[in-house]
């Protein structure tokens, strides 16, 4: 052996410290070059190798000694005992770049062992990069939109505020606000309210800047963008003068309108713009980050329109604040710090106790954070699907974990001879985990790749109901979550193969031939127990995805009332200042009609005041003629003002009576829906019969048409009456066209009529009826989709883990089986074993999956549609399909079992 004392002398300059002190640290440092040398030995190394080992530990003898003399330099007469203490941080630092070169020579024997297995490690990483990469993803819309605060001024003190009148909550739950409820409250709350604003969309049409356009806004007050804490980056916010009729002609525009039609004027503040034919000043440009919150009560149905691009003052006459009526506001409140909602929504109630405590109605309010209104609708399903990628990612790691096992369980060998050698436990523990580390951060970093390049695919088929998808994207928090995902799957992935490979006995191990070194029966079983676990987290997959998937499929069996085949709609929105009246808009309208049936491409065309899917017209009472009860006690529903042509347009089958006529333009006769007819006058013929709308106008039952699907397809239609638009005319219909020539042929015609009828007037959200069906359809095909996505991922991997361990036991039991096939055992027995075997642990996951699906679905209760958490037909299909996978990864080991050449096996 070496002279390691002579090697230390002859390289390590003098340190100028006493001679016994030098000597002493030289009897140290060469004691560490030793213990190095010798581990090198026991690792297999020829002399010459551990040699050159310990060469390499010490590039700078002076650096070095240095090092040394900083150390000893305030004690040089200090005792002696003080003298080595001072020296171990010197020491310390030596032995933690020993340790360290000691993990990289592990690296890289990993790195090479891994890349003289390319099959076994591109499977391992792709394995990883597809779970985490998922996980990534998922979390990465989780985050921006349940997790991340909104883009306000300390969004935490914002308050979403909405009443309920108790008289009529049982058919209408809840309401937004009315101008006398929160005119009462901008007075009165002191204690629990720092600002307030009010607001209700709007569309407006913008002329004189080339093609006539419809534009998304809203009417505020003027507090709205200091409650939000965004002020304008040009110009200023409304003021208490311009939120008055005969004053309100301002407007602030948004960052991208003002880039978009005025190509970022810097001189923007003061020019005049023209929307629906009155002229407005610009007062004031947002910024670029600035969004309206995505609330359910500002959103524009299937999102065809423009975002919010136009703010204007909400102006209310001074009848209408002393309104018990028009409950459509939207009201955001900003909280002191420190106030609860709870508080603030006590107090706003007390005042509207006293503001109605003589009316007829007496609301409350209902106060929430703004966070949880904006993400209601999201929230539940978001998790869901963070949970099942979630389970998806464990069943990843597992089954790496079973191939990791499986991959050492075959280098025991080489375990043994480390063992032997002196490496102990720690030191093979370190040898698996680099291993897993190595290939999980290569996992990890493929993983974010496709990340990146798949989340604005998936943000691209988001539905229209999960809100903030514009602030999606993957930040400093994914890469931070990327990086612990890695991390756990590597923990994950070490555990099994750190014990089995702590555990190898070098005797037993060496003393067996190579064709013997095989995974022990304890291994096996673990494996095996391992795949149970799999399947468990695939069967409650499967379960919670076979519900989504027959709930999905109960929505589109639900009978619509309607036809969407070459059926198109657009908005026409008539400007109060060219159409100030009833008869002038239904002037144009019955022009619109007359000459869109000349035109080639229009089969028939119609008129209405909302269309199926998108939501109620207008709300009212529907009181029979003849019913004396308090008229708050009436039922409630939607009247909706339509063209004779509209019930053909729509495909709206008549069942009884009549439908309206061209002759009923202004007629007092109303075409009901059927359930109207079952709840008004049950038991009864309902035509000929009279109802009256709230306290107005009494309409005659002309007809009797089927249900159609008003708030969706989960929700009962509710009661609908269907009157001549001609009555009332409002400033904006749907116009609806069945073509007979294409879509594209349908929207030409209309586009070329109106114009020709009103140069400045804008077709707006132009769709199909078939986009407008989809789009009620699309969270849920979202979450089937993804579910779907998972459950057949984690399904897949069960099937290779099943494989695997049978595979497994197939080979380590090989004598055993070429005994039995010896003394006269059939084959179909032996593969009868091997597969009764194999699903022992499938049959146990899949009890226990099942149990978990069941459970996870009544948490997820709200989301099903015409089926129980226990659906019998769900849960046998999963048993089905989960075994069927099982037998048939159970067939190839079974087969190779039954054909195994038990005389070539024993020699």
């Amino acid at each position: 052996m070496p002279d390691w004392r002579r090697y230390v002398r002859e390289r390590l300059p003098g340190l100028s410290c006493p001679p016994e002190r030098e000597a002493e640290i030289v009897e140290e440092v060469a004691q560490q070059l030793q213990d190095i040398y010798v581990g090198a030995l026991r690792t297999g190394a020829t002399a010459a190798e551990a040699e050159g080992r310990v060469l390499e530990e010490i590039h700078d003898w002076r650096a070095l000694a240095r090092d040394l003399q900083l150390a000893e330099r305030p004690v040089l007469t200090a005792p002696r005992s003080v003298a080595v203490h001072r020296l171990e941080p010197a020491m310390h630092r030596f032995r933690v770049g020993l340790r360290l070169l000691e993990v990289l020579r592990d690296a890289r024997l990993s790195l090479r062992a891994l890349m003289a297995r390319p099959l076994f490690t591109l499977t391992t990483v792709m394995t990883f990069a597809l779970g985490i990469g998922a996980t990534t993803v998922v979390f990465s819309l989780v985050h921006s939109v349940l997790l991340s605060p909104l883009p306000y001024r300390e969004p935490d003190r914002l308050t979403f505020v909405q009443q309920v009148i108790p008289e009529i909550a049982d058919r209408v739950p809840i309401l937004g606000v009315n101008p006398r409820s929160f005119t009462s409250w901008e007075k009165a709350c002191r204690a629990t309210c720092e600002q307030m604003a009010a607001l209700v969309a709007s569309r407006s049409t913008l002329t004189g800047l080339g093609e006539p356009e419809g534009l998304m806004g809203a009417k505020i007050s003027p507090g709205l963008f200091d409650v939000l804490g965004i002020p304008p980056m040009l110009g200023r916010s409304f003021t208490r003068d311009e939120d008055a009729p005969g004053r309100n002609g301002v407007v602030i525009i948004t960052h991208g309108f003002w880039q978009r039609r005025l190509a970022g004027d810097p001189a923007v503040i003061g020019r005049v713009l023209t929307l629906d034919s009155v002229p407005v000043e610009i007062v004031g440009v947002l910024p670029a980050t600035f969004r309206l919150p995505q609330l359910p009560q500002l959103s524009v149905p299937n999102r065809v329109d423009n975002p919010f691009e136009l703010f204007r003052p909400l102006a209310w006459s001074e009848g209408l604040r002393q309104s018990f009526g028009e409950y459509d506001n939207v009201v955001l409140v900003r909280r002191p710090a420190g106030v609860s909602v709870q508080a603030t929504e006590a107090e706003l109630s007390a005042i509207t106790k006293a503001e109605y405590e003589r009316a007829q109605i007496h609301p409350y309010s209902v106060a929430r954070p703004l966070m949880a209104a904006v993400t209601a609708d999201a929230r539940r399903p978001l998790w869901l699907v963070l949970g099942a990628v979630a389970a998806a990612l464990l069943i990843a790691c597992v089954n790496v974990a079973g191939l990791l096992g499986a991959r050492w369980t075959a280098r025991q060998r080489e375990l043994a001879i480390r063992t032997a050698m002196g490496a102990g436990r720690a030191r093979l523990a370190q040898l698996v985990a680099i291993e897993s580390v190595l290939l999980a951060t290569a996992g990890g970093a493929l993983g974010l790749l496709l990340a990146s390049l798949s989340l604005r695919a998936v943000l691209a088929t988001a539905p229209a109901a999960v809100p903030r998808l514009d602030e999606v994207r993957l930040d400093t928090s994914s890469f931070l979550v990327t990086a612990a995902i890695t991390l756990a799957c590597a923990l994950i992935c070490t555990v099994v193969p750190a014990w089995r490979a702590a555990r190898v006995d070098p005797g037993d191990t060496l003393k067996a031939s190579a064709l013997s070194t095989t995974p022990g029966h304890r291994w096996i079983a673990i494996r095996a127990w391992l795949v149970g676990g799999e399947v468990a987290l695939t069967a409650m997959l499967l379960v919670v995805g076979g519900l989504l998937v027959a709930s999905f499929v109960n929505v589109l069996r639900v009978d619509r009332g309607f036809t969407t085949t070459s059926v198109v709609a657009a908005d026409i929105e008539l400007p109060a200042a060219r159409y100030p009246d009833g008869p002038s808009r239904a002037r144009f309208f019955d022009a619109l009609l007359e000459a869109l049936g000349r035109e080639p491409g229009v089969g028939v065309a119609g008129l209405s005041r909302a269309l199926p899917l998108e939501g109620l017209a207008t709300v009212d009472g529907f009181v029979p003629v003849g019913d004396e009860r308090p008229a708050l006690t009436q039922t409630v529903g939607s009247h909706v003002q339509v063209s004779a042509g509209y019930f053909a347009a729509i495909g709206l089958p008549l069942l009884r009576g009549r439908l309206l006529t061209p002759a009923d333009h202004a007629r007092a006769v109303a075409v009901i829906s059927d359930h109207t007819a079952r709840t008004l006058w049950p038991g009864q013929d309902a035509l000929g019969r009279s109802f009256r709308r709230g306290r107005g106008d009494v309409f005659e039952v002309i007809g009797v048409v089927a249900d159609a699907k008003i708030q969706g397809f989960e929700r009962e239609p509710g009661l609908v009456c269907y009157v001549p638009y001609g009555l009332n005319t409002r400033n904006g219909l749907s116009l609806v066209i069945r073509g007979n020539a294409g879509d594209n042929a349908a929207i030409a015609s209309a586009r070329r009529v109106v114009k020709a009828l009103d140069p400045d007037l804008p077709l707006r959200r132009v769709r199909t009826l078939d986009s407008v069906v989809d789009d009620a359809l699309a969270l849920r095909r979202f979450q089937v989709r993804l579910l779907a996505a998972f459950g057949g991922a984690g399904l897949l991997l069960a099937c290779l883990g099943i494989y695997g361990v049978l595979s497994a036991m197939v080979e380590g039991r090989r004598a055993e089986l070429a005994i039995r096939l010896a003394l006269g055992a059939p084959p179909s027995r032996v593969g009868r074993l091997i597969v009764r075997q194999g699903l022992i642990p499938v049959i146990a996951g899949l009890a226990i999956g099942l149990a978990a699906g069941v459970g996870a679905a009544r948490l997820a209760a709200s989301l099903l549609f015409g089926v129980t958490p226990a659906h019998p037909v769900v849960l046998a299909s999963v048993i089905a399909i989960v075994l069927t996978v099982a037998i048939a990864a159970c067939l190839g080991p079974a087969t190779r079992a039954a054909r195994t050449p038990f005389v070539s096996a024993l020699r």
